[in-house]
């Protein structure tokens, strides 16, 4: 056995392997438009084998490396001769690189291990940063299931990356000890490695898990994020230089009366900071109003004061959330009251829930005398936060120079974005990183975001309060007996001035007009989708009552328990992801891939694989059962020693298997008397009692697993 370890196809060469073939994945979807699909399919397996045949056929590093550099550009000759080097260096000059890195790294960590720590490191990072976004998966699939593979990926490789890690630190110990991997023992040194590269992994994990979440808000309009299967709006408003729209339903949205475009408001981001731009300030906001608004949904009904505002008129409203962060909470401007319901327990909602707002209908002639009962000082001078950049104090004046009230001044800078800029999902990227100031001088093209970001600097500029809000912007001409269905790409950014007799007025200063060249991509969603919906709304509302769950304490501050509490009871499948996840990080190296693999020499057309298999198998299971064979134990003395315990017949087994696996003699009356030998064993392995039995089904195999 001690020769295992200078054999290239070990059970220990698996995991990198994986490594590998993920990252080929990887790269040849980025890259799918200009691989031909001959390049895709071969180009991996030959490297493997090119560093297969440079350490099987015993050339020094010298000649191999040369060899495995050299092959390629041979191979390229060829091509040129049979006319198909335009095809040949499509896929060489793109992937080179990489497929070098296989060959030549299959080569010299089986040479020398220590280098499969940088193998390992490399490739992972390679995995985990390497852009995931829609067109890597199948087309059809929605953000949040997007998002929720990429997680399951990351998981993936994160574990085959922990494998390697032990795998390759093992080789180097049996490398520079010369002892047989059977009798190697755990050390304090293998116990650094894991912990030092486990960190190393964490890092490249967050670092991949901001890519999937930049990624997840591009392919969401630029404002909504996944998480889990569901949606939810980004806490901070970003420019991204490109965007992607996708129709998937949201909710049903209703109300009293005939339907008209409403803004569904989630955040409102008032925050400022140069480093962040507008995000939501929950804990500012709270302090500043007497009455908060919590961001998330209550669990049982709640009123606010409606701040007595002139000229505002009551609506309530109605949520069925489907595709949604159950905890959203969406109002017009500006909620008084929110009704959380209990649904029927096999409901098509996330959540469901009704609200009742005191919406605006001040005109414009009421608005242009507002003045008499002005903010405080303190909230004024949040709400103008940033307005004293004198790039856009200059901006407001230019617009702004022929109007003295916030009306006339926020209508004006309203309606110069109106005319003077265009709509667009490819805004551009800006040469000096200032994407703000891009979109207002030179490429004067942008969505929404860009929009509402502008306003508010230009509006905080003119001295007047104002804040950015998200949300969505429904589609009237789409209701259907009162409902609303409101699509991932309604998501929208706009405005919200303050004028103090009248609190917080809307405004939309995104343009309809598209830019020169690009038109808008309109979704269409099946009726099929949403009117079976509205017909359970319709048939079942009598089975919905007023939520009476105990209010939880929904502000940034409350307790890490009760929001761990709250996630797991409205996404009731997630606790069974959770555990059905780590059962299987627990169970797959010690259990399920030894399994697999021993399963497969029970498969084998040779004997001697069908009886190390069997036996492999069942050793397995006795220690795991609590037959655990001691340090520097040989299989035959441990088989003595548990038939001396009473499972008998076993070293005779046991002795068999050693000729299957060392005698070049070994045929099919061998196999005929071990399988013989085995109904013994496990008749008096049977006889045993149930406790070892359960161990072993039970037993993860860290601890327990057979060492051979």
């Amino acid at each position: 056995m001690s020769g295992g370890s200078d054999r290239f196809f070990t059970f220990r060469i698996i995991p990198r392997f994986g490594l590998h073939l993920i990252g080929w994945v990887l790269l040849c979807r980025l890259l799918q438009d200009a691989l031909p699909v001959f390049w895709v399919w071969g180009a991996f397996p030959f490297t493997a084998v090119l560093g297969y045949l440079a350490y099987r056929t015993g050339l020094k590093p010298p000649f191999a490396i040369g060899g495995i550099l050299l092959v390629p550009w041979i191979l390229r000759l060829g091509a040129g001769v049979l006319s198909s080097l335009v095809f040949f260096d499509n896929g060489w000059f793109l992937t080179a690189p990489y497929l070098y890195f296989t060959a030549l790294s299959l080569y010299l960590v089986k040479r020398r291990p220590n280098w499969g720590f940088i193998e390992i490191f490399l490739l992972t990072g390679f995995s985990i940063l390497m852009p995931r976004g829609e067109a890597f998966w199948p087309q059809g699939l929605s953000g949040p299931v997007i998002d929720s593979l990429n997680l399951l990926l990351t998981i993936l490789i994160v574990l085959l990356t922990m494998l390697s890690l032990a795998s390759v630190r093992r080789d180097s110990e049996i490398r520079l000890s010369g002892t047989s991997p059977t009798r190697m023992g755990f050390s304090s040194g293998r116990a650094v490695y894991i912990l030092v590269f486990s960190g190393l992994i964490f890092l490249l994990f967050l670092a991949g898990n901001r890519v999937r979440r930049d990624e997840s808000i591009q392919s969401g309009g630029g404002l909504l994020a996944s998480d889990m299967f569901r949606f939810d709006f980004n806490e901070v408003l970003s420019l991204e230089p490109e965007i992607s729209l996708n129709g998937e339903l949201t909710m049903l949205y209703r109300e009293d009366g005939s339907a008209t475009l409403r803004y569904l408001r989630r955040y409102t981001l008032s925050g400022w900071t140069e480093e962040k731009g507008f995000f939501r300030d929950g804990e500012n906001e709270s302090l500043l109003d007497a009455t908060p608004i919590p961001a998330n949904l209550p669990g049982s009904p709640r009123s606010w004061s409606g701040g007595e505002f002139l000229s505002r008129t009551g609506i309530r409203q109605e949520y069925y959330l489907v595709a949604l962060d159950p905890e959203s909470f969406f109002a017009l401007n500006e909620p008084v009251a929110v009704e959380p319901w209990t649904i029927w327990d096999d409901a098509s909602f996330t959540r469901a829930y009704a609200v009742e707002s005191m919406v605006s209908v001040a005109g414009p002639w009421e608005l242009v005398d507002s003045g008499q009962r002005p903010l405080p000082q303190k909230k004024r001078e949040y709400y103008l936060k940033g307005g004293d950049n004198p790039y856009f104090v200059s901006l407001a004046e230019k617009i702004t120079r022929d109007y003295n009230d916030p009306w006339g001044k926020a209508s004006a800078i309203e309606r110069w974005f109106h005319e003077n800029y265009y709509y667009s999902l490819h805004p551009g990227m800006a040469p000096d990183g200032n994407q703000l100031n891009w979109f207002l001088e030179e490429s004067r093209k942008g969505y929404c975001s860009y929009f509402a970001f502008a306003m508010t600097r230009i509006c905080r500029a003119a001295g007047i309060p104002s804040r950015v809000a998200v949300g969505f912007l429904t589609d009237p001409d789409t209701s259907t007996l009162g409902f609303v269905p409101v699509r991932s790409d309604q998501a929208h950014a706009w405005v919200e001035v303050w004028f103090d007799e009248y609190g917080w007025i809307t405004f939309n200063p995104t343009s309809d007009v598209m830019a020169p060249g690009e038109e808008y991509p309109f979704q269409f969603i099946s009726p099929d989708e949403w009117l079976p919906l509205i017909e359970e709304v319709l048939t079942r509302s009598g089975e919905v009552s007023v939520s009476v769950e105990d209010d939880e304490d929904t502000s940034d501050e409350g307790s890490w328990w009760k929001r761990a509490f709250s996630l797991v009871r409205h996404r009731p499948l997630l606790p069974w992801t959770v555990g059905g996840l780590f059962l299987l990080i627990l169970y797959l190296p010690r259990r399920i891939i030894p399994g697999l693999f021993r399963m497969g020499l029970l498969l084998s057309s040779q004997p001697r694989r069908r009886v190390q298999g069997r036996w492999s198998l069942f050793a397995g299971s006795l220690s795991r059962g609590g037959y655990r064979p001691l340090k520097g134990e040989t299989p035959l003395d441990w088989a003595i020693r548990v038939e001396a315990a009473g499972v008998s017949g076993f070293t005779s087994w046991t002795k068999l298997y050693l000729k299957a696996e060392y005698s070049p003699h070994f045929n099919l009356e061998d196999e005929i008397s071990g399988i013989e030998k085995y109904r013994e064993v496990l008749n008096s392995w049977r006889k045993a009692g149930y406790a070892g039995h359960l161990r072993s089904f039970i037993n993860p195999g860290w601890n327990g697993g057979f060492p051979w």
